[in-house]
């Protein structure tokens, strides 16, 4: 079983169809916390169905990125939680240095697409 740190921006169907499949024991996995850089984000309410710790973290000023402290307080926040693999479900900013150097290759972005429509 492989701990799994899910971070999303927004409604969190995503991680909603992780959580029901780690119950359901579709997926070999625990959701050890749930962060979103938004604060009414509807994810961190999932989170809380699914008796899965959950947190906000303030993104700072930038629209597109956190800034570089906050991005080392984010890989804090998912060390001290045990992640082994990071899920960004819908989390919409870009990741740096910190996050990319503390999760070497254990980090997976999922997202909507328009797939067939656009093969």
């Amino acid at each position: 079983m492989v701990n799994i740190g899910i971070l999303g921006s927004g409604k969190g169907s995503n991680c909603r169809a992780i959580l029901q499949s780690i119950r359901d024991g579709k997926l070999d996995a625990k959701a050890t916390v749930v962060i979103s850089d938004v604060l009414e984000a509807p994810i961190l309410e999932i989170a809380g169905e699914f008796g899965v710790h959950n947190a906000y973290l303030p993104p700072g000023h930038f629209r597109t990125r956190l800034e570089p402290i906050v991005e080392e307080q984010l890989v804090e926040m998912l060390r001290n939680a045990g992640v082994e693999v990071v899920v960004l479900a819908g989390f919409m900013r870009v990741l740096k240095e910190p996050m990319l150097a503390a999760f070497p290759r254990q980090i997976v972005n999922i997202h909507p697409s328009l797939l067939p429509t656009f093969p």
